[in-house]
């Protein structure tokens, strides 16, 4: 078969896969039941004027991720309140994801890597539940995976509009959600790197550089300031070390809490590619002193002066790590890091069948994740939001069983926004809008989980309330006496 028919074969099944992919996306947008998050963004940031929006008036907490709350009230304005509404900014920032991913896989060499690239970039179950969902996460990732696509160009042809296009790109990666911010101060700490190791001479080119490096850095900062001032006492994050709150904690997420047997040898096994590309990196600079850069040099500098960052910023400032999904862009920048090294082992000593198994490796245990764990029912981070709209289906048929009577529910305040959004939305006057922390006493039904209502749980057993169901999730719905 003609080189130019594998290629083609190789686009087709790029296209099949992100096809197939977003068709997965677009399912769990429209079936999912709304989250704690997305509704209390909704309530509390999206209905707000755009000046609101940005300058981050309302409850200083971290949920208003700026361009996601921008892009989610043009969407309910031009299509109406729905819950895909809602998300469909994500769902079509995943199509930004796989465009890059798949160009940025096409500049392997061959094409059984840039299938393989492909898969280990995209295929990833929990990237997945940000595309589906109205948080700043999914179009975060789509945004640095495009900045990833256009720092590979720039490097390759070394170009000033990808330059541009690098920062822009991470710069709008911060901009919809704010913990990208660490690895878009990494990127504009490598380029000036690069570009020295490139023996860079020109007084010209390192201004324009430069140029670049602060138009864009200082539109963002004028863009990030204020909102960036009201949350910065609300961060959540862990104080135990960035390995185990960053690095495992993401594994953990990414892994959808399950292989928890692999976890600790997965661990072990991220210290040893970073040494190893480490090693890599000084025996290709000073032993072989090739001139030729490789992609997975910068990559491995972004994440090691990212996570100094946030050292240096935990030692002097107490600033709490990032966890789970905070950590997302480690994660992304780390599998783009992967995918490189194998590539640096396509050089001539490296067997052929060696490369392709370490790439088929890889990628169909990313594939055999996804697989495992992908579902239509819940979300990783949000599974107590899962069975909600079954719940409310189930009230509405004790109203009619009693005649029209109005419900008071009462529910923990993990379900209260989103139980809240579904009243307001579907106009459901047979249900009274919930109130957060509302006595048992004053409602004649109550949904609750054991492990996060303790007390509610003790007074169901020792008052007898009676238990209409129990979901999958293990939420309890309860009618008082």
């Amino acid at each position: 078969m003609p080189n130019k028919r594998i290629r083609y074969l190789a686009n087709v099944i790029m296209i099949s896969l992100s096809l197939v992919f977003f068709a997965l996306i677009v399912i769990r947008a429209q079936k999912l039941a709304i989250t704690h998050d997305e509704a209390f963004t909704y309530q509390n940031y999206v209905e707000r004027p755009v000046k609101g929006i940005v300058l981050y008036r309302g409850p200083a907490l971290p949920n208003n991720h700026i361009l996601n709350t921008l892009l989610a009230k043009a969407s309910v304005k031009l299509l109406g309140l729905s819950t895909f509404n809602l998300r469909l900014p994500n769902v079509l920032f995943a199509l930004v994801f796989f465009w890059n991913a798949a160009w940025l896989s096409k500049n392997l060499r061959t094409v059984w890597s840039q299938v393989c690239a492909f898969l280990i970039l995209s295929a990833q179950v929990y990237f997945f539940d940000f595309f589906a969902l109205a948080r700043g996460y999914g179009m975060a990732l789509a945004l640095l995976m495009a900045s990833l696509h256009h720092f590979y160009l720039y490097l390759k042809v070394n170009n000033g509009n990808h330059t541009y296009r690098t920062l822009i790109f991470a710069a709008l990666a911060v901009y919809a959600n704010f913990s990208f911010l660490y690895v878009y101060l990494g990127i504009i700490a490598v380029l000036p790197l690069m570009a020295y190791a490139d023996g860079q001479d020109s007084k010209k080119e390192w201004w324009r550089l430069f140029r670049a490096i602060l138009v864009v850095s200082i539109l963002l900062g004028s863009a990030i300031y204020v909102p960036l001032r009201q949350i910065s006492k609300m961060l959540f994050g862990g104080t135990s070390g960035f390995w185990e709150d960053t690095v495992q904690s993401l594994l953990n997420v990414m892994l959808y809490h399950n292989y928890s047997n692999w976890l600790t040898p997965l661990s072990i096994g991220v210290a040893v590619i970073l040494i190893g590309t480490g090693v890599l990196m000084i025996f290709d600079a000073f032993i072989l002193k090739k001139e030729k850069r490789f992609f997975y040099q910068p990559l491995l500098l972004v994440l090691l002066i990212t996570a100094g960052l946030q050292w240096v910023q935990h030692t002097l400032l107490g600033t709490e790590y990032l966890v789970a999904r905070t950590a997302l862009s480690y994660g992304l920048v780390f599998l783009t890091l992967i995918v490189f090294v194998l590539e640096r082992m396509q050089e001539p000593r490296i067997e052929a069948w060696l490369r392709n198994l370490i790439f088929s490796g890889v990628a169909v245990l990313v594939l055999i994740n996804l697989i495992d764990n992908i579902n239509l029912r819940s979300t990783l981070d949000w599974q107590y939001d899962a069975a909600n709209k079954q719940l409310l289906k189930d009230l509405q048929k004790e109203v009619r069983q009693e005649q029209g009577e109005t419900i008071l529910l009462g529910a923990t305040w993990l379900l209260e926004p989103s139980l809240n959004f579904y009243q307001a939305h579907r106009h459901s006057n047979w249900l009274q809008p919930i109130e957060r922390y509302q006595p048992a006493e004053e409602v004649n039904f109550f949904a609750l989980y054991p492990a996060e209502d303790a007390e509610n749980e003790a007074k169901a057993q020792a008052e007898n309330w009676q238990l209409l169901k129990t979901y999958k999730n293990g939420l309890e719905l309860y009618r008082l006496p």
